[in-house]
């Protein structure tokens, strides 16, 4: 990697996208145990005026690291990195594709069945489903180490 602006888009790829990372296992790790304690009664931490809502967060985040990804391919698309950070991109893609069709979908039809028999079982597959999308998200940046190692850190 030769200029500074390919290195800086790199770099600022990267943090972003580890700060997604770390806020969906915070999710995973601190809230959802919350939500799915006791359902259908946790639930209750999402209602009322002062419920848990963190949807400024991710309508906000997720478009921000999209738009690092397309200075960083711009930045970087003459040098080795750009595969690399295609590879991430695609990643980060399919993420966002499965947290829009499989893991949103799931959530409110958990919320909106609070009284079904089944509740355990679609809380259960819910989680699963938000461990598989922080999976998915982890490789995209995981992607990134390379050209960050070779461009930064390997001389």
């Amino acid at each position: 990697m030769k200029r500074a602006s390919s290195k800086i888009s790199l770099i600022a790829l990267f943090a972003i996208t580890f700060i997604q990372i770390g806020a969906q296992l915070f999710a995973l790790l601190v809230i959802v145990p919350t939500l799915v304690k006791d359902v259908p009664k946790s639930f209750q931490m999402l209602k009322g005026d002062y419920g848990y809502d963190s949807s400024t967060f991710w309508n906000t985040i997720p478009n921000i690291t999209a738009f690092f990804f397309v200075v960083a391919l711009i930045a970087c698309w003459k040098t080795n990195a750009r595969i690399w950070i295609v590879i991430s991109f695609a990643f980060f893609i399919a993420s966002g594709v499965f947290a829009m069709t499989v893991v949103e979908p799931a959530l409110a039809e958990l919320i909106a069945n609070e009284n079904n028999v089944n509740l355990n079982k679609m809380t259960a597959t819910w989680w699963r489903y938000d461990w598989l999308l922080w999976a998915l998200t982890l490789l995209a940046g995981l992607f990134l180490t390379k050209p960050i190692y070779e461009g930064l850190i390997k001389r």
